[in-house]
């Protein structure tokens, strides 16, 4: 994984090196880091919405397409309105001027006809087509859920980019508390030896027995410290677990020297630019789904134009001869003239949300250049930390060594060998934090800077 890391370092122009950790724990944590990716919850979550995203996607394009209904209509009516036909006030006149004409009663005279405007029975069957003809809204719409689709996949990218540094974090802590719970029970070795020297000049009148539970206090001391040592060990290697979704008690293979740390490539040209931070792939494609979100609010000044195709039987019952069967064709024209001034308010709202969408894009520019700053800063300052760090566990190892000869001879004191003791420790505490700490603020610019290459 680091090899892959020096490429994108190359863009920068390596200058130097800090050799901290070694090309074993490399393979081992690209592994957890894969497992991390695939099995993650959050993530998973992640994952899930752009599924919903694409289903939605499918969802727009279908409109585009037209829609095929079948219809099936059966009534039964009784009473309701009632339709006069005057036919015997139209043709009795008629009828009587005849009869009087020909001396005959041929023509009788007939009464008007009365019926329901419903039939006591009827039946519709018919299958209806629907098919878009020029309907912008649903253009925009599919250009705006392509544009969700887009983003549900870089929100992807994006937490799985935050995923690799906390992984790398968590895992750099765990072995950072393994090395300080190490070096506490060296420590405790180390006050042990000097509990059995000091009981020895005590014996021999070298010493005096205060000495004797100044050193049980020390060990005591070095005891609670360990356990809380191991309890912080414990809670990173819960945390390391729960961000690759496994058991908080799961053992963590760490087959890294722990004297040795991971190459943290070094540079004096001063941070990388942004422009590979997935953040503002997002807010720019949000900038045009704003924008097609104001086309889609002005569209509606539009006409639409809808093609409709019903084939079908009608009858009192059912038969399906060649006089029961029909066909309808029609173009419907729809076309909104005033709706209250509702569309020019609805195009403000879309124009604002745009002209905000803009300022978010500019605001997240800045906010991740002073992050990068901020992260190659504190970068630089652990680098610096560990050069000191080690300096510092030379001089006090050497302290420790040259004062621990003169306690065991009874030429210093024992507050002078604590001393030293403690230096020495916390000296070597410093150590391993400050290198687990240079490892973790490299993760942190790692994510920053879009270094680490997904593959």
């Amino acid at each position: 994984m680091y090899i892959n890391l020096l490429k994108g370092i190359i863009l920068i122009k390596i200058l130097s090196i800090s050799t901290l950790c070694v090309n074993a724990g490399d393979n081992l944590l690209d592994d957890y880091i894969r497992y991390g990716i695939e099995n993650n919850l959050a993530l998973q979550q992640k994952r899930e919405n752009y599924k919903m995203s694409l289903e939605l996607l499918r969802e727009a394009r279908g409109l585009f397409y037209p829609s095929m209904s079948f219809n099936m209509r059966y009534t039964l009516a009784r009473g309701g309105r009632v339709i006069e036909f005057p036919v015997g006030d139209l043709l009795n006149p008629v009828y009587s001027t005849l009869n009087l004409l020909t001396g005959t009663q041929d023509f009788p005279q007939i009464e008007n006809e009365y019926f329901y405007f419903y039939r006591p029975k009827e039946q519709e069957t018919k299958v209806r087509v629907v098919q878009p003809v020029f309907h912008p809204e649903i253009w925009y719409n599919s250009r705006i859920r392509e544009h969700e689709k887009e983003i549900g996949q870089i929100d992807i990218e994006i937490y799985k980019r935050a995923l690799v540094a906390e992984i790398k974090k968590a895992y750099f802590n765990y072995i950072k508390s393994g090395k300080v719970e190490k070096i506490i029970e060296e420590t405790i070795e180390l006050i042990r030896e000097n509990l059995r020297v000091t009981e020895s000049l005590v014996a021999n009148d070298m010493a005096t027995e205060d000495y004797t539970y100044r050193s049980l206090a020390e060990l005591s001391a070095a005891e609670q410290q360990l356990a809380g040592a191991s309890g912080k060990r414990q809670v990173a290697a819960a945390w390391f677990n729960f961000l690759l979704n496994r058991p908080a008690d799961t053992p963590i293979d760490v087959s890294i020297e722990h004297d040795k740390m991971f190459l943290i490539p070094g540079s004096s040209n001063g941070p990388l630019s942004v422009e590979e931070r997935e953040e503002l792939q997002k807010t720019g494609l949000m900038i045009e789904m704003a924008a097609d979100y104001e086309r889609l609010a002005m569209s509606n000044r539009y006409p639409k134009l809808t093609a409709v195709v019903e084939y079908g039987i009608q009858g009192t019952r059912y038969s399906f001869g060649r006089d029961d069967d029909f066909l309808l064709a029609s173009l419907v024209l729809s076309w909104p003239l005033f709706e209250g001034f509702q569309n020019r308010a609805s195009v403000q709202q879309a124009r604002i949300k745009r002209n905000t969408t803009e300022l978010m894009h500019r605001e997240t520019e800045e906010i991740l250049n002073l992050e990068i700053i901020n992260t190659w800063h504190e970068l630089e300052a652990a680098r610096k930390a560990v050069e000191a760090a080690e300096s510092r566990v030379k001089s006090a190892n050497t302290a420790f060594r040259i004062t621990e000869r003169r306690y065991s001879a009874g030429q210093a004191p024992l507050l002078e060998y604590i001393d030293a003791r403690t230096s020495m420790t916390n000296a070597g505490i410093n150590m391993a934090i400050s290198r687990y700490e240079l490892s973790a603020k490299y993760a942190e610019y790692e994510r920053a800077a879009a270094l680490y290459i997904f593959y």
